[in-house]
């Protein structure tokens, strides 16, 4: 849909009218900055509630390139709703630095979370963040922890079922590499 904005632009202002809740919209970059913050603007003149904005374009999809958080703080100053930045949040460190750079609302974490399901948590006892006990490629390095998360997402999964089974098996792939 991000391809022809105007119809994204308005099938917001239908879905804001309609539904009587608060609409949020993801997009990423398109065209460059200029491009993207218009975007943007015209997504939070429809009635989006919040953006997330991803700092990769369409064809980066697969994690090919570094987010751009110029482009993400570009839109974050550009419109008066909550921002959520997207993109290269595989740690903690990694998304308090894209929330002090974009000055963000929040973020938001996809493959980060996957691979540690306690990525913005603290460990109990202390102050330091739960990524202390990642390997290098970012999995959980305690196998018991995390066999653990595994166990309670299944139990999630099965409280909570995905709308395609492979998700499940897709999530604990990753979770466990």
């Amino acid at each position: 849909v991000q391809k022809d904005s105007d119809t994204a632009v308005a099938m917001v202002r239908i879905l804001v009218k309609e539904l009587g809740v608060p609409v949020s919209c993801k997009l990423r970059c398109i065209g460059g900055v200029e491009t993207t913050v218009c975007f943007a603007q015209r997504l939070e003149e429809a009635g989006a509630a919040l953006l997330t904005v991803h700092g990769r374009t369409l064809q980066q999809r697969d994690h090919q390139a570094i987010s751009d958080f110029d482009v993400i703080r570009a839109v974050r100053e550009a419109v008066s709703i909550p921002v959520l930045a997207n993109g290269n949040c595989r740690t903690r460190q990694d998304a308090e630095w894209a929330l002090q750079y974009t000055g963000c609302d929040g973020v938001m974490s996809a493959v980060g979370l996957l691979r540690n399901p306690r990525l913005f948590a603290a460990t109990a006892d202390t102050s330091a963040p739960a990524d202390a006990t990642l390997t290098s490629s970012g999995t959980l390095a305690d196998p018991r922890l995390a066999f653990a998360c595994a166990w309670e997402y299944l139990e999630l999964a099965d409280a909570f079922p995905p709308p395609e089974p492979r998700c499940v098996r897709d999530h604990l792939q990753v979770l466990l590499q």
